[in-house]
């Protein structure tokens, strides 16, 4: 579930910089929780770590960013997009050959 600690993170750290106003953030956040159940969910199994630690040196990812691309190429299908909003990461998954939504 770290996908939904990133996501509730993202929604916190834009309140405090301003770009949410409390009430946008509570329903962002209401959203949010109502759509958890649409997740698949996937446990993160040592071959998902040790893609994570691979890409987090070649593709200059945090901890967390790398187990999210690791995931993503885990489960890529033909009609997997990628959706972040660090550009890093954005990068990374554009050059794991993805499509990729930038909210």
């Amino acid at each position: 579930m770290i996908v939904v600690t990133e996501a509730y993170a993202g929604l916190a750290l834009a309140l405090r910089i301003g770009r949410l106003s409390q009430n946008d953030h509570s329903r962002a956040a209401r959203l949010l929780n109502d759509r958890i159940e649409e997740l698949d969910l996937v446990i993160v199994t040592r071959a998902i770590v040790d893609s994570a630690a691979a890409l987090a040196l070649t593709q200059s990812l945090r901890g967390y960013d790398a187990v999210h691309a690791a995931t993503a190429l885990a489960l890529r299908s033909d009609d997997t997009v990628a959706i972040a909003s660090d550009q890093t990461l954005l990068k990374a998954f554009r050059t794991l050959g993805f499509d990729t939504i930038d909210p």
